[in-house]
């Protein structure tokens, strides 16, 4: 019978690492999955009475939903580069220590010590130099516009803190609570708030209209044809990311951007366009913005650890360097904001858009507009072109920024500063036009992002004190 009961409960612990998984993979009511998983994982660990048999559930739990998350590193590893497999290794000891230490300091109250310190080690990773926000749970609420507007107050830790009382909540209801109205009564408040905040004007002071054109790509090879078909007189067309290589010496005057220059001035529209460029064994990965010529250079800063850099705690042979699949330069920009005289935009690309804190430090540095150029034709997965969409949307909601995302072999969309998605296509060779309107206002998150980050922090460690 113990052995049974250890099984039904490592089967309970899978469940929920897969329900978590699907929680970022569906486009619609993923937060319901997101609170189902946590609670069905309390149930588990609330049911054990031994500290160490907690932490051998937690630690399942998040092997698993890290795994399944990062499932494309797997190909990778057989196909590219076996270091890849460090990042998923990374990425679950950042957040298994935490959590161990934790809760064996607070074995008493096993479904609270884990609420708080998943929320302090998903804290701790994302502020990690290799961190991300792929497995941020507050993400997942970015798909439901009507439930997510107050992202633009408490960023995406309010996200993961409401994902997490939600599942407190009905954890302790399941469980023959008198509280069993504060989920519905918490989740009314916050969809009638949520629902007044969408319909609100306060952010059409100084709107302007801007004409977007998103050229999507199934292959990059279609690019020539995309170009020589292209007839619209948008203000901007947006290219994916790195959609040819060019020695860096010879941009100016290389063929295909003198096919870009060309095509601005048949068109009238401004081009950002992602290029690679190469001088000797040096690569950079850079996005051109063309009105005629070339009037704006931005190369890309934050680069994806173990793929196109080696962070420095394991740069220790040149053989472990020669691993890494793509190689490249991180840029220090002069600006990452241009004005035209029109817009004042960030050219972002792919990986960039992802960070929460550098979105908003562009936005407090004058950009109305984010535009993205990315690709999925490396990674090749479409669970990650799902979690990207999620992130970028709540970054949308959280810095009040329209984002315009276009991608080759994955997904393209237009997002505006609700978070909606007004049009997207997906993994095909096509155009995607709209007019939108954009603003200058910042969002109090953008404003006070420093004093909410420690406020989030201080109340995690005051939670910790006080349990």
């Amino acid at each position: 019978m113990k052995y049974l009961q250890k099984s039904l409960h490592s089967i309970g612990v899978l469940f929920s690492s897969v329900l978590l998984y699907y929680a970022f993979d569906i486009e619609k009511m993923g937060w319901i999955l997101a609170i189902l998983s946590i609670v069905l994982l309390f149930q588990v660990i609330s049911s054990v009475s031994r500290a160490v048999e907690r932490i051998w559930y937690n630690t399942l739990f998040i092997s698993t939903f890290f795994t399944l998350q990062y499932s494309f590193i797997l190909r990778m590893i057989m196909e590219y580069n076996p270091l890849s497999i460090v990042v998923l290794l990374l990425a679950i000891i950042m957040y298994l220590i935490p959590m161990i230490m934790i809760q064996l300091l607070l074995s008493r109250y096993p479904v609270i010590s884990f609420s708080v310190s998943f929320l302090i080690s998903e804290l701790l990773f994302i502020k990690s130099p290799i961190g991300n926000q792929m497995f941020q749970i507050g993400v997942i609420i970015s798909d439901e516009p009507i439930l997510s507007q107050f992202l633009e107050y408490t960023g995406v830790w309010g996200g993961s803190l409401w994902i997490m009382l939600m599942a407190y909540f009905l954890f302790i209801t399941f469980n023959g609570s008198k509280k069993m109205l504060l989920p519905c009564v918490f989740l009314c408040i916050m969809t009638i708030f949520n629902s007044c905040d969408l319909n609100s004007f306060k952010y059409d002071n100084n709107k302007r209209k801007v004409d977007i054109t998103i050229m999507s790509l199934k292959e990059d090879s279609d690019i020539d044809s995309m170009m020589f078909i292209y007839n619209n007189t948008s203000d901007y067309l947006i290219l994916p990311e790195a959609v040819k290589a060019i020695p860096k010496n010879a941009v100016e005057i290389d063929r295909f951007m003198t096919k870009l220059y060309r095509l601005s001035e048949r068109t009238g529209s401004r081009i950002i366009a992602g290029i690679y460029t190469n001088q000797g064994d040096k690569r950079y990965n850079e996005v051109y913005s063309i009105n005629k010529r070339i009037d704006f250079l931005r190369g890309k800063k934050l680069l994806v650890p173990f793929a196109e850099y080696l962070p420095e705690v394991f740069n220790i042979s040149t053989a472990i360097n020669d691993i890494i699949p793509h190689p490249t330069i991180s840029a220090s920009n002069y600006s990452e904001i241009h004005n035209d005289g029109h817009v004042t935009y960030s050219p972002l690309i792919c990986y960039e858009a992802l960070f929460t804190e550098f979105v908003s430090e562009i936005s407090r540095k004058g950009a109305d507009l984010i535009f993205v150029s990315s690709s999925n034709t490396f990674v090749g997965s479409e669970h990650i072109e799902s979690i990207i969409r999620k992130i970028i949307r709540a970054n949308a909601i959280i810095t009040r920024r329209n984002i315009v995302r276009a991608s080759a072999s994955g997904l393209s969309y237009f997002i505006d500063s609700y978070g909606r998605i007004l049009a997207q296509c997906q993994n095909k060779s096509d155009f995607l036009r709209k007019i939108i309107e954009i603003g200058d206002t910042n969002s109090f998150y953008v404003k006070n992002r420093e004093v909410v980050d420690s406020v989030y922090c201080c109340l995690l460690i005051l939670l910790l004190f006080f349990l």
